[in-house]
């Protein structure tokens, strides 16, 4: 459930934007030249495998005054069409029920209710980016300082996998899942004896398994178990430059064996029914127009694929096509005073 690869560009595009000069106006159906890096990423399904929703930067300046830096934008299967659902805010995770989105921002969880197109801060303490709901609902996983489950109103409730200073050992927990039946907590954790390592805990806390470790990898996170419960989700970076910044894997659990679906890339999700997976892939688009200063330009969109890898496509197409400014009634902006237009 955590994205260094999406957050470290996202970080950089939120920076730039917050140095402009703000106006308003509806994003246009052509993006036109491109001549800046474009962010989008961190996918989630609805539950009912007709929407995903995904975080998108603010493309100029004139979208961060209506939008704010990140905001959240989804697609329609349905219809083919893409639009601004909720704004400001970060890394969508659909509710079960798929009634509430919930997202992050400053740090902390918020709910937005689809339905009565409210919003509700969550949690207080700040220091939260990385979350996900349990599978009745009733639950988030939060990893701050550890692995803590919360409910709704968000009370602390347990550590599953507390941070520990031990001298000696040590661990840090980066990302994790809640499995399908409620019952198992998937944790990636590095520590002073593995590094990282992938382990399942009961909802108690207690060890239960390791499925994969690594002395190599410099992260892995993006955790998300299949529908099944016999397959999941990481993505993977490694020390060093020969290898790919970061590649998206999915596990076999019974047969102990990964097949690698997409680099450079991060953030898998499957689908409601376990066919397909969606994630964020990085595409170069042109040179640096100042190698000294600047990265070259790209993009990280959202793409799908099915669960083995094969027939891979950009979510939105590029250039992106189908905006439709009437999806969810314009969508809801708290940083916009004025109505849904």
């Amino acid at each position: 459930m955590k994205r260094i690869f999406f957050i470290g560009i996202l970080i950089s595009g939120i920076a730039f934007f917050a140095c402009s000069k703000p106006s308003r106006h509806d994003p246009p159906k052509d993006p036109g030249p491109i001549i800046e890096n474009v962010l989008e990423g961190w996918a989630s399904w609805s539950p009912d495998g007709r929407y995903i929703a995904y975080s998108r930067s603010s493309r100029d300046e004139e979208e961060f005054i209506r939008y704010g830096p990140t905001s959240i934008w989804v697609y329609d299967f349905q219809t083919a069409k893409y639009g601004f659902l909720v704004g400001p805010g970060n890394f969508p995770e659909w509710s079960p029920d798929g009634t509430i989105l919930a997202f992050e921002y400053g740090y902390n969880i918020g709910f937005f209710y689809l339905q009565e197109r409210t919003i509700r801060q969550v949690t207080h303490t700040g220091g939260i980016a990385v979350f996900g709901w349990s599978p009745r609902g009733d639950q988030l996983l939060v990893n701050r300082q550890g692995c803590w489950i919360v409910d709704t109103l968000g009370n602390q409730i347990r550590n599953v996998a507390p941070m520990d200073s031990t001298p000696g050992f040590w661990q840090t927990i980066q990302s994790s899942d809640w499995g399908p039946s409620g019952d198992k907590i998937l944790i990636s954790r590095k520590n002073s004896i593995t590094i990282f390592d992938i382990i399942t805990v009961d909802t108690l806390g207690n060890f239960l398994q390791t499925l994969a470790s690594d002395p190599d990898w410099q992260a892995c996170d993006g955790l998300n178990w299949s529908p099944d419960a016999m397959r999941f989700t990481a993505s993977v970076s490694y020390f060093g430059t020969d290898r790919n910044p970061e590649e998206v894997r999915v596990y076999d659990i019974p047969s102990q064996s990964f097949n690698i679906i997409s680099d450079p890339a991060g953030m898998g999700e499957w689908s409601p029914d376990g066919t397909q997976i969606a994630h964020q892939k990085y595409t170069w688009m042109a040179p640096s127009p100042d190698s000294s200063l600047l990265p070259d330009i790209g993009r990280v969109t959202v793409w799908v694929s099915n669960a083995d890898g094969s027939n891979a496509h950009e979510l939105l197409g590029w250039p992106q096509v189908g905006f439709d400014s009437t999806m969810f009634g314009g969508g809801y902006s708290w940083l916009d005073p004025r109505p849904p237009q």
